[in-house]
């Protein structure tokens, strides 16, 4: 299971940049020369999270009344459909085979390949560059495993196991 915790953070940071936290932005703001962001998780969340800031673009789009905002590298834009695609199917099934999804945000963050392997946090997605953003995508025109849908779907499918399903 793990503990849960009501989660707020401030953060700050360059003014070209976004940063992204688990939780409702409730605020956004620039003073001086910084960038500051202020997330409030809904409900207590597990306390394992991450935090992210860059240059980032960002796409917009829903599943019901679910946002789901994939934050990428401009330039890197060529998965983020395909990645939007996979999170809605799995919200989609999730919802049928398992309850619904309990939060309103679904963030879906590139970081850098450096930064490790994808991880699913409480409404939050991190997925480093190589395995999603700027993968190979035609596995689908070949007859294999379209893996930026993967990525979307598997990951976002995890928000169930280990976030709002566990062994209590």
């Amino acid at each position: 299971g793990g503990q849960r915790i009501r989660f707020e953070a401030l953060v700050t940071t360059s003014v070209d940049q976004i940063a992204v936290a688990p939780g409702a932005l409730e605020r956004e703001w620039i003073a001086g020369e910084r960038r500051h962001f202020r997330y409030r998780a809904e409900l207590p969340i597990l306390a394992r999270y991450a935090i992210a800031s860059a240059r980032y673009a960002v796409r917009h789009e829903r599943w019901q009344d679910v946002a789901i905002d994939a934050f990428y590298q401009p330039g890197q834009e060529a998965n983020v459909e395909r990645l939007v695609r996979g999170a809605s199917a799995a919200l989609d099934y999730g919802t049928r085979a398992f309850g619904s999804y309990r939060l309103h945000d679904l963030r879906l963050v590139e970081t850098p390949r450096s930064a490790g392997p994808a991880r699913a946090f409480p409404g939050m997605i991190v997925l480093p560059e190589n395995g999603a953003f700027i993968a190979r995508a035609d596995g689908a025109e070949r007859g294999e495993i379209d893996y930026p849908f993967y990525m979307g779907a598997y990951n976002t499918a995890r928000q169930w196991w280990g976030q709002q399903l566990t062994s209590h």
